[in-house]
């Protein structure tokens, strides 16, 4: 790196000059290495000579960015393509009632640790409604999570109660179940008059143009916003360019955003202190310093039955805040033409193990 003009020094952030570099090939030990990049277009990986592991079963791998999923299913279908990733509900169900793509396709599903989810900022100076609880609690409660999940990406997905997802520190559907929020127009109302807002409030609801797990952030978006009108609720729609979203978001910016999440690694402390830390400044939300002990104290906790009570004590906090509203853990679903093996989801979601793909035999 450091012949590329990489520096590891104290000014790195001035002094490194690798960014051209690394923007078109690789530094590291993985099985492929990156040799070409065009943006929006495609990544080309080649075989890594140095990698540790066995001979690869293919020399090269070509990620194309297809953003259109019929695009996607038809290439697939032709054999232009081996796997395809962003199919919609509907083109899976027809590739899986087809006889002849059944012949030359599979089918695989991963639940994933990833989840989309919808921010609500606490700060009056980005929306004074919004800085009211009862009024975050009655989005929460206006939401109709069971249609997103069943008519929006045909039921592959599951629903934590918080910030967590199902399959960590003991958290489970039931959970969601117990104490998570459900849509309850009457109960939203109810808590609209307490916040005194009777007459409903208006909000920016921005989100990035681009799909995750076969759905747009513009269709969600569209949901939520028909959802919330039945209360007396606004969402003023404001779809941009993915780096503008993250760069307004993580800068604290905007009053509500569409996301998602996804693990660093398989650590409960992860998630939970993303949450009561960066996360929460983000959405300008000053924890209260029992919440981030119950964090540690949690993290530190080494019975499982007594960790996951005290997870399950920092997901109920997390749920009355309402600043975070969990809207789907996708079940990803992949469609694979048949004479490549090996090619599995991880339960990152969107990230496939590629050091394992070979031809069928």
């Amino acid at each position: 790196m450091k012949a590329q003009g990489g520096s590891a020094e104290p000014n790195a952030k001035e002094a490194d000059k690798a960014t051209a570099w690394l923007n078109q090939h690789s530094a590291g030990t993985g099985p492929f290495a990156i040799t070409a990049w065009e943006r929006n277009s495609a990544i080309t990986l080649q075989r890594n000579p140095r990698d540790w592991r066995a001979k690869l079963g293919f020399d090269r791998v070509i990620i194309r960015h297809i953003s259109d999923s019929a695009t996607q299913a038809l290439s697939l279908r032709r054999g232009d393509i081996d796997a395809a990733f962003n199919l919609i509900p509907e083109q899976i169900a027809a590739l899986d009632g087809d006889a002849k793509s059944k012949a030359d396709i599979v089918l695989r599903s991963q639940l994933s640790l990833d989840f989309i989810y919808m921010t609500l900022t606490s700060g009056a100076d980005l929306n004074p409604a919004l800085a009211r609880k009862e009024a975050r609690q009655a989005i929460a409660s206006a939401i109709d999570y069971d249609g997103i999940r069943d008519s929006l990406i045909g039921g592959a997905a599951q629903r934590p109660p918080a910030f967590l997802p199902i399959g960590v520190g003991g958290v489970t559907a039931d959970d969601t179940k117990a104490f998570g929020h459900r849509q309850d127009l009457a109960k939203a109302k109810t808590l609209l008059a307490k916040a005194g807002l009777s007459a409903g409030f208006s909000f920016d609801l921005a989100y990035g143009n681009a799909s995750i797990a076969g759905i747009s952030y513009q269709l969600l978006a569209q949901k939520i916003q028909a959802d919330l009108g039945r209360v007396g609720i606004k969402a003023n729609l404001q779809p941009m360019d993915q780096v503008n979203l993250r760069t307004q978001y993580a800068g604290g910016k905007t009053s509500s955003v569409l996301t998602f999440w996804n693990p660093p690694a398989v650590e409960t402390q992860l998630w939970a202190a993303a949450s009561i830390e960066r996360v929460a400044k983000r959405v300008h939300w000053t924890p209260p310093p029992e919440l981030a002990a119950l964090v540690a104290d949690a993290a530190a906790e080494e019975n499982p039955a007594r960790q996951a009570a005290l997870w399950r004590q920092y997901e109920q906090r997390i749920v009355d805040e309402a600043n975070y509203l969990v809207l789907l853990q996708p079940i990803y679903r992949v469609a694979i033409r048949k004479h490549v093996a090996g090619l599995d989801l991880t339960a990152a979601g969107w990230i496939f193990e590629l050091g394992a793909a070979r031809p069928a035999s």
